[in-house]
């Protein structure tokens, strides 16, 4: 039975590609099927799932984050999957804590990683982190502890309730939104806070200026 989908977004991650898989592999975990997106990646990531053989979705051109989360989303509804984990491919999230997300699991529960210890983080991202986690949290009314983190688990179904026009990172902070609205709740399971001096995509001006115009505009959806 097809339960539940690791979705893997990846864009230029050929360093990391076979560590994750691997390590999610080595789990063991029952139902689970792993699913890469690469975002039009320039590197060898393409040629490494291919040549491995690892279930994957190739954007020709990149589309941002939130359009490889979006395909493996459509892949899992037409599949059948039940559920969707979300985690990056650059480590920064640890495959260990995916049975903790899976404890629990709810119809109507978004379940989302929430990095307490700030000790590793870079400073820009703990500033960013804490004034989106706020904005968002006040914008649904629900404590929403780590807006940034994309490692998250939530039911396919969600494609049902809700539609995110985003492409970019902004995505996942307007999935937060537009969950609470169609009345899912919040959950979060504590993980790690690992940072391996890789550059981030995330591009600090452009990307807090599409964050907020994506936040003043939740106001008239």
């Amino acid at each position: 039975m097809k339960e539940i989908l690791i979705l893997v977004p990846n864009f230029n991650g050929e360093d990391n590609i076979l560590k994750i898989f691997q390590k999610i592999k080595d789990l063991n975990l029952n139902n689970i099927k792993i699913l890469f997106v690469d975002d039009g990646s320039n590197d060898k990531s393409l040629q490494i799932l291919k040549n491995n053989n690892i279930k994957h979705i190739f954007h020709k051109n990149n589309k941002g984050k939130g359009e490889a989360i979006k395909s493996g989303i459509n892949y899992a509804f037409k599949n059948k999957f039940k559920w969707i984990i979300t985690i990056d491919s650059d480590l920064q999230h640890s495959p260990k804590k995916i049975q903790d997300f899976i404890n629990l699991r709810n119809k109507k529960t978004i379940i989302l990683g929430w990095r307490k210890s700030k000790k590793n983080m870079p400073i820009l991202r703990i500033f960013s982190n804490v004034i989106t986690s706020l904005l968002i949290s006040l914008r649904t009314k629900t404590k929403i502890l780590d807006s940034q983190c994309g490692f998250r688990m939530f039911p396919v179904n969600v494609i049902n309730d809700f539609k995110c026009v985003e492409s970019g990172f902004q995505y996942e902070s307007e999935f937060l939104i537009r969950s609470v609205m169609n009345g899912y709740k919040i959950n979060h399971v504590q993980i790690p806070t690992i940072y391996n001096n890789e550059k981030s995509s995330m591009r600090n001006v452009p990307d807090t200026f599409k964050f907020i115009t994506m936040y003043l505009k939740s106001f008239f959806w």
